[in-house]
């Protein structure tokens, strides 16, 4: 759901999906770590930290970008059930001013996916 909080957090939520906004229409690092446990805080590593709770009924998460195929995503099995998530965004500004230079890792906005399952 696209609310005014939703944007201000670059995170939509609906009980059983996230939507995550990038700074750039463009290629960026996707990175998603499954836990048991709480991560540690490195909010200070980044340049936007938002955290959601998720429903994962089907014991799995789908990971795809908004033009990718439904065949293509990565997929990661998790326990079925409620999941916290930890979105870590970074290296926005350098992102945005460098947009058509995406292929230099300091211009690629980096993106971090901390679950913890319950």
């Amino acid at each position: 759901m696209r609310t005014e909080q939703a944007v201000v957090d670059g995170l939509g939520v609906i009980e059983d999906a996230l939507a995550i906004d990038t700074a750039v229409n463009d290629t960026v690092a996707v990175s998603v770590h499954v836990l048991a446990d709480q991560p540690h805080d490195d909010s200070d590593d980044f340049d936007h930290v938002v955290e959601a709770s998720l429903h994962a009924l089907s014991g799995r998460f789908i990971v795809m970008g908004c033009t990718d195929y439904l065949d293509d995503p990565a997929r990661f099995e998790v326990p079925a059930g409620w999941t916290r998530t930890r979105v870590s965004r970074r290296n926005l500004a350098s992102a945005v001013r460098r947009l058509e230079s995406d292929e230099e890792p300091e211009a690629t906005e980096e993106v971090r996916s901390h679950t913890k399952c319950t």
